[in-house]
């Protein structure tokens, strides 16, 4: 399960979200390579999926534009301020290594950054203890510069598909999928 800034950020803000029930649809041009193949098996086989929406983050698309594509800065900086703690390391052009220093870590790649949208694909594992649940995720989150006022904001809608790539813990997920897609 990985992670970029701006989905790390749409994750935790989950709980605050809306959820929806419509989908947004993962686009099909990002599944069809063998490639992409472990993409593609999160997404027409998930256990669990979940879309929210009213996720807001304070500033210009041309702020969040930097961020996303500058993760390691992103992380520096909401460390300085003391948001959340977790370590960036860039791994390739568009990948980067994730550790949220609270047993999740993993490899998060953005597939895909277009006006008003970003498609990330993550594969890690949360540990703690004896605890260790591998997994895999696939994001699409839209977005919109919007206006109040004097101020400006970026409204986010976020689909994810996630993957948990445990024998024991998939089917347990999927069977409790009602009770687990509520609490989330």
């Amino acid at each position: 399960m990985q992670a970029t800034v701006t989905l790390v950020l749409a994750l935790v803000s989950f709980a605050a979200a809306t959820p929806q029930a419509t989908s947004i649809p993962f686009p099909e041009e990002l599944l069809k390579s063998e490639r992409r193949r472990p993409v593609k098996e999160v997404v027409e086989d998930f256990t669990l999926h979940r879309q929210m929406s009213g996720l807001r983050l304070l500033g210009s698309e041309a702020v969040l534009g930097y961020l996303v594509m500058h993760p390691e800065f992103t992380a520096s900086l909401a460390q300085a301020a003391g948001v959340l703690r977790y370590t960036v390391r860039r791994e390739g052009p568009a990948e980067v290594w994730a550790d949220d220093h609270k047993g999740l870590t993993g490899r998060i790649e953005l597939l895909q950054a277009t006006e008003g949208q970003l498609v990330y694909y993550a594969q890690g594992m949360y540990k703690n203890g004896i605890i260790r649940i591998p997994g895999r995720i696939a994001v699409v989150a839209r977005y919109t510069e919007r206006r109040e006022g004097d101020s400006f904001y970026v409204e986010n809608t976020v689909s994810a598909y996630v993957r948990v790539d445990s024998p024991l813990l998939d089917p347990l997920a999927r069977f409790f999928r009602p009770v687990v897609e509520g609490l989330m």
